[in-house]
Parts: C-alpha cells; structure tokens; sequence
C-alpha cells in the first residue's frame, strides 16, 4: 500500500525551474532517503511535500 505518491511535480522558484516532471513512490514499511549535491532541490522537494506556501508546485499531484 501506497502511504506517499508524488506524480510528475514541478516547482519554480523565483523564474527559477528547482523540480521538474518529479514522481516518488513511498510503500508503508519502507525507508527511502534524498540523496544529491548542493542546489539539487532535496530541501524545496520537502517544503513542497510539507505544503509550505512559497513551495506550491505549478504541475502535478501530491497525494498522502
């Protein structure tokens, strides 16, 4: 069972492209991590999935 399903999300920030067509797919029972260099979009992908208002995707679902 499906416990966190992201399809396809893009944010922009600041006329800035951060995430773009990003889809995760998060079973219960299991430990994903966020791995990528500076800059790569790890902390707005999060704001993004806490729904932080400068966060809001301009594509795509989030769904819980």
């Amino acid at each position: 069972m499906e416990i966190l399903r992201v399809d396809k999300i893009s944010l922009n920030l600041e006329k800035r492209q951060i995430l773009k067509d990003l889809s995760i797919s998060v079973k219960e029972g299991t430990i994903h991590s966020i791995l990528g260099s500076n800059a790569a979009g790890k902390s707005s992908l999060s704001y993004a999935l806490m729904g932080c208002s400068d966060y809001i995707p301009q594509s795509g679902k989030i769904i819980f």
